[in-house]
């Protein structure tokens, strides 16, 4: 993926691109361009993300695969002339957005709270129906997501956060990884978010620091899990502006 972005920019006449930045999938691209093209930008942030993917997020997605391959309407794949396999994809979307969720965020939003149709003491035995609020939630999200997402994506994009390990499972040094970087860099974490923890962006800038390379990081409190750098935080928009600000006087 990164390759292909390097193809585009070097066709434009780009020499130089002075920050490359991204979150989660994105940040890991944004580790690769540090790694393989360490020369093409002056500056790298990465937000949310880390140079592999845990086992327990792996576990998460192979499950909403797994949903998706066993939608009858699947069809190894083949399905853009008939039925898509919406239901596969809902579910996996479903699950997937847990993990992208703060225990603090799901209590606080939802609790144990009965949706609109649902009384106390009515429990929608007969067709497990959605009784709590955050049932209805993610399946609202899980819908939602089916309108302006294609299940192949869907596979290989997460597939392609599985495999991604910046440290070839753990044959090369993070530090050597990251050796080759010349321009600035920020690192950018949230406290709450267990898809890519903070742990995660700490050994990163850690092996940076070891480097002796000019790298800044900063963790964020947030409450919204990973989903915090997709909503509106103005602590992060400062932070962005700021490290931008000062490399554009490079």
């Amino acid at each position: 993926m990164v390759k292909v972005q390097k193809k585009l920019v070097d066709h434009l006449g780009i020499h130089t691109l002075k920050t490359v930045i991204g979150g989660s999938l994105g940040g890991m691209s944004v580790i690769e361009w540090m790694s393989s093209f360490p020369d093409a930008s002056d500056s790298f942030i990465v937000i949310a993300a880390s140079y592999k993917t845990s086992s327990q997020i792996i576990a998460f997605y192979e499950v909403g695969r797994n949903a998706i391959l066993a939608d009858p309407n699947y069809n190894g794949g083949d399905y853009y002339e008939s039925k898509h396999p919406d239901n596969g994809l809902t579910i996996a979307r479903m699950l997937a957005h847990i993990t992208y969720l703060s225990s603090h965020s799901i209590e606080e939003k939802f609790g144990r709270n009965f949706q609109n149709e649902t009384k106390a003491g009515e429990y929608p035995y007969a067709n497990f129906g959605p009784m709590f609020a955050i049932e209805s939630y993610l399946r609202y999200q899980g819908k939602k997501f089916v309108e302006r997402f294609d299940a192949n994506s869907y596979l290989y994009l997460t597939k392609t956060m599985d495999i991604y390990d910046a440290t070839n499972n753990a044959a090369i040094p993070l530090t050597d990884v990251l050796k080759n970087v010349k321009g600035k860099s920020l690192f950018i974490s949230f406290n709450s978010d267990w898809h890519f923890t903070p742990a995660d962006s700490w050994v990163m800038v850690k092996a940076m620091m070891e480097l002796g390379k000019e790298v800044t990081y900063v963790n964020l409190d947030s409450p919204y899990g990973h989903d915090a750098f997709l909503l509106e935080n103005n602590e992060l928009e400062s932070i962005v502006s700021s490290f931008i600000k000062n490399v554009r006087r490079i």
